[in-house]
């Protein structure tokens, strides 16, 4: 049987299996787990080529291309995964600082809060004294 590349392993074999491959089908105990002769060969011819069990037994080559691959690693440069890194990092310190200032602003909504609770049980009386010594606090 002849190599074939992965881009060429497209569909399905006569009863259905796949051409992508398959670990194996409901008559792997006749053949061992692909140890012996494929078990289904005389009603679909093409089931052992795709039978990963087969194939491992049977020295059946269906790989992509290794010249593919080389020719994939030499379109990427170091800088340019140095590059991405850094935007995750970068990426991952901003997503820290909003956060952080997400924090301060929640703070910040739960003292305003408490102070306008504070605010609404005290009489007049007692809100101008407060406004005035924060007044003078501030004038400082």
């Amino acid at each position: 049987m002849n190599n074939k590349s992965i881009d060429t392993r497209q569909g399905f074999t006569p009863l259905g299996f796949s051409k992508k491959g398959f670990s194996c089908c409901s008559s792997w105990h006749e053949c061992d787990y692909g140890k012996k002769e494929c078990a289904i060969s005389n009603i679909d011819n093409e089931a052992a080529v795709y039978c990963n069990c087969y194939q491992r037994h049977h020295k059946i080559c269906l790989e992509i291309e290794s010249s593919k691959f080389e020719d994939l690693f030499s379109l990427i440069d170091e800088n340019d995964i140095d590059e991405i890194f850094q935007s995750f990092e970068n990426h991952r310190n901003q997503q820290k600082k909003q956060m952080e200032v997400q924090s301060i602003m929640d703070e910040s909504k739960e003292v305003r809060k408490n102070f306008l609770k504070q605010l609404s049980t005290m009489s007049d009386h007692q809100v101008l004294e407060t406004d005035f010594k924060l007044f003078q606090k501030n004038d400082k």
